[in-house]
């Protein structure tokens, strides 16, 4: 990772601009939490489906269900270790303790570094970047909230496609506005996504969106008002899925 060219120290930022980056920094916590709590429950369905199969192990049942049933247990127990797992993960890596960071390392954000990040995280060679996008921006954002947000985009966006996902991501600047798009090629946020930009209580509301869909990008709609910012949604035209689109006005960037 190339070390950041824009400084913010020499910008001078004033105390209330620093106070309310800080203020968008901490609402990331609410995208770990619910990546947190969403990780629990799959572990604790997984072993509710394991103690309801145990029963069956044992009885005296027909030789085909039994194995039938063992079959179940084995493979609720796989998913079980393996959401486990992540939950372990996820805790580990917002436990582990954090060298001392700088404004700069903090506060400053290579939109760039952060894709190439989520692209490791994902391990998903299907996430790309548009030719359009301006590589060498940085922009005044807290780092761990560009990425908590482009990292729900994403995670969202594959959920719905997990064997054939594909997703591309582009940004730009335009005055001092920071502008993002994420592509997919899922079946859509809703059953017939519109050609016109709706935010997300405009998708909600008329359907049958899930809740546990949507409240991971309700706190990042949260996090971006938050920014003075908003959360738009409509079908891409790239990919043909979902394009969600976020933009939120930044004190100071930087591009070759």
């Amino acid at each position: 990772m190339r070390e950041k060219q824009l400084k913010l120290g020499e910008m001078n930022p004033t105390p209330q601009q620093l106070l309310d980056l800080f203020k968008i920094s901490l609402s990331v916590f609410q995208i770990a939490k619910h990546d947190l709590s969403n990780r629990a429950s799959t572990l604790g369905l997984n072993l509710q489906m394991i103690a309801e199969a145990i029963p069956g192990l044992n009885s005296p049942i027909a030789s085909a269900r039994r194995t039938e049933r063992l079959q179940q247990f084995e493979n609720a127990l796989q998913r079980a270790i393996e959401s486990s797992e992540e939950l372990l993960a996820s805790i580990d890596g917002l436990l582990e303790p954090h060298k001392p960071l700088t404004y700069d390392q903090q506060l400053v954000s290579r939109p760039d570094d952060i894709v190439r990040g989520i692209q490791q995280v994902q391990g998903n060679p299907s996430i790309g970047i548009s030719r359009n996008s301006l590589r060498s921006l940085e922009i005044v954002f807290p780092e761990n909230v560009l990425f908590g947000i482009l990292s729900e985009l994403v995670e969202n966006a594959l959920k719905a496609n997990k064997t054939r996902g594909k997703v591309v991501i582009s940004w730009k600047m335009r005055h001092n506005t920071f502008h993002c798009d994420v592509h997919d090629n899922g079946p859509g946020l809703v059953p017939k996504m519109p050609n016109r930009f709706l935010p997300l209580d405009a998708l909600i509301r008329p359907s049958p969106l899930k809740v546990s869909n949507a409240l991971g990008l309700q706190i990042v709609n949260r996090v971006l008002v938050l920014s003075k910012g908003l959360l738009l949604f409509s079908k891409s035209k790239v990919l043909g899925g979902t394009l969600a689109h976020f933009e939120f006005p930044v004190i100071g960037f930087y591009r070759r």
